[in-house]
């Protein structure tokens, strides 16, 4: 049996055609191998394709033609419906676009769209004729378009996916894929979100007597130094040490000499 984790141990032959065919797979799937959800597998499979006798000018031709009026048309719609939606501090691009008869090239719009918008999720619904056909791409590892596309009867992988409905309109489209968002993108908790305000801080020209009256008072186990004019951090006290130099007869000595000079910080979103 071939180890298709493998490509290049497949006992198969392709013509030219079918190489090239199959190429533009794994170059729609991993964004020309721009996406980071692209792995060694793929790499390995475009290298047996090579070898197989893919033109890779053939794929980049194809993948980067111009487009026609018609499809410039299409991807204007897609650019003036294009909404961007806050799931749980992950930006979500939504758009749409509706038209009587089937678009072969759909997923080539949606990739225009998110290379000249710099757009790192998109859900791109198109209703043509009776149905709707989903296509998503995601850049950011916290939004797994396969799962979602999966759940509305399609498929795909992380990075790239679609689905094809019938019997619902775009806006119950949209609320659905809605649910799935809050129930499958990851949340994002942010420092923010959660740090108290204003921050409880002590300056540097105060004692060590001051420092354990402060964290006594607000049940603190370390304090933040800081300048008093800039409120820049310039160290971190412990209660433990602050309470030792207390017992030890030190209160007043400076906070200098034994806060902690070496720390880290972190930004608020």
């Amino acid at each position: 049996m071939a180890n298709l984790t493998n490509p290049i141990t497949i006992n198969l032959t392709l013509n030219t055609e079918e190489a090239a065919l199959l190429g533009i797979g794994i170059y729609e799937d991993t964004g020309s191998f721009g996406f980071n959800t692209t792995t060694p597998q793929d790499f390995e499979a475009a290298g047996w394709l090579k070898g197989q006798g893919m033109d890779i000018e053939v794929i980049t031709d194809l993948l980067s033609h111009e487009l026609s009026a018609q499809q410039v048309a299409y991807l204007g719609e897609l650019f003036k419906n294009a909404k961007t939606y806050d799931i749980h501090g992950v930006d979500v691009v939504i758009t749409e676009m509706s038209t009587d008869k089937f678009v072969p090239d759909f997923a080539l719009l949606v990739h225009k769209l998110m290379d000249m918008e710099k757009i790192k999720v998109v859900f791109a619904l198109g209703r043509m004729a009776d149905r709707i056909h989903l296509v998503a791409r995601s850049k950011n590892p916290d939004v797994n378009v396969g799962r979602i596309c999966a759940s509305l009867g399609g498929g795909g992988h992380d990075a790239a996916a679609s689905a094809t409905v019938k019997d619902r309109t775009l806006a119950e489209l949209r609320d659905d894929l809605f649910a799935l968002f809050y129930s499958q993108i990851n949340p994002q908790i942010v420092v923010d979100s959660l740090m108290s305000r204003p921050p409880v801080v002590i300056e540097g020209h105060k004692t060590m007597a001051d420092a354990l009256e402060l964290m006594s008072r607000y049940g603190l186990k370390d304090v933040p130094v800081v300048e008093k004019d800039s409120m820049q951090c310039i160290g971190i006290i412990g209660q433990q040490i602050a309470d030792k130099a207390v017992s030890h007869h030190l209160g007043n000595v400076g906070l200098g000499e034994y806060m902690t000079r070496t720390f880290e910080t972190v930004e608020a979103k």
